[in-house]
């Protein structure tokens, strides 16, 4: 009816080409593009996002995209601060992250005010783990413990079970105190801005993901008779991880070091002369997961 109208509009191109290049109704053989650039991404909406990554792949092309969600303005049309958690999903994660730091057309008294609005949007993730993780320690608090055992603390159970992966994740929730709650997630909440800048909140919870379950796989393994739960790994992940923001190639930042030797050397040594292994435990597999991700992340971002 549009066609018959001449009604048809930039949407109804953009859904019909999106639409016959995913079905792979449409024969890209003779477009010679080696590279594919998108201007303004933070102001596509889902489809066209999908649209680029399927042609980018379809035709063998280097898709490269430069946008700030910061600056996204076309929310009334689709367009969606996840805009670039939705491109990493559609290319599995084939993505390298290039950030520029610093500003040079806006003067500083904008950015100072704008800066407390940028900082508190970014928290958005971390202030609902932080949530959660106050949620689940009340409610243990108030079952005398039975809540956190049977869905925030992770311990040798059968491996069939699916409460068993469940706890896997979810362990990291549950503390056994107010005093190891308020511990771990001030860290959180100081260095996970910094970190979710550098790499995305999808990365930064693909790290706290990887963090949990990599402790609690170690701690099936090697402490079968004690349970874990608390944050403290996903915490020595943090430290560990933000001491790689100065990275360069074939380099190993002075800054890992030190916390290495500081941070790690103190719970290895803590763990070979206090009875409190199981925490040490957790830190130090923390640390190393964020060690092993931070020069990853960072190498990726370098080839």
């Amino acid at each position: 009816m549009k066609l018959d109208e001449n009604a048809i509009s930039i949407n109804d191109l953009f859904f019909d080409f999106g639409h016959y290049l995913l079905d792979k109704r449409l024969d890209c053989n003779g477009l010679d593009m080696r590279y594919l650039f998108v201007d303004e991404f933070q102001d596509t909406d889902a489809t066209q996002i999908r649209t680029f990554a399927s042609l980018a792949q379809t035709i063998g092309a280097r898709l490269f995209v430069v946008g700030d969600v910061k600056q996204s303005i076309y929310a009334f049309k689709g367009a969606t601060d996840e805009a670039f958690d939705i491109l990493e999903a559609e290319m599995k994660g084939n993505l390298r992250y290039y950030s520029l730091s610093n500003n040079y057309r806006t003067c500083s008294n904008i950015m100072k005010i704008m800066e407390k609005y940028f900082f508190a949007w970014s928290k958005e993730g971390l202030v609902s783990l932080v949530g959660v993780s106050f949620i689940a320690t009340l409610l243990n608090y108030f079952t005398g413990g039975a809540f956190g055992r049977k869905w925030f603390m992770t311990y040798h159970s059968a491996l069939l079970s699916p409460m068993t992966w469940v706890r896997a994740f979810t362990h990291i929730l549950g503390h056994a105190d107010w005093t190891y709650l308020a511990g771990n997630m001030s860290y959180l909440l100081l260095l996970g801005p910094m970190l979710e800048e550098k790499y995305s909140s999808q990365t930064l919870a693909g790290v706290v993901a990887i963090t949990a379950v990599v402790t609690s796989i170690v701690n099936y393994i090697f402490f079968p008779g004690v349970g874990l739960c608390g944050a403290s790994g996903v915490v020595f992940a943090f430290i560990l991880l933000s001491s790689f923001t100065g990275f360069k190639e074939r380099e190993i930042p002075l800054t890992f070091i030190l916390v290495a030797v500081f941070f790690i050397g103190q719970q290895v040594y803590e763990g070979l002369t206090i009875q409190d292994n199981v925490s040490n435990m957790a830190h130090i597999v923390g640390g190393i997961v964020g060690s092993l991700l931070g020069y990853g992340l960072n190498k990726a971002t370098r080839l």
